[in-house]
């Protein structure tokens, strides 16, 4: 039987602080996505899921204030 195993140790870990503002996109990954996959097509692919996202929220609004009023 195959087993993985994951072991973090605090110290194992990059802390640092960074100054966000408003429609700033944190993507959290590990390595082997920034090793693996181009910049630019992170950034495409992230810009399309991100638009596409607003899309929903202003059909969804849209909607739920044609319920209330």
């Amino acid at each position: 039987m195959n087993n993985i195993f994951f072991l973090f140790r605090s110290f194992d870990a990059i802390c640092q602080d960074f100054q966000l503002e408003l429609d700033d996109i944190v993507i959290l990954s590990t390595d082997g996505l920034f090793d693996n996959v181009p910049d630019q097509l992170i950034e495409r692919i992230i810009s399309k899921v991100y638009f596409y996202f607003l899309y929903l929220i202003e059909i969804y609004f849209e909607f739920f204030f044609r319920i209330i009023l």
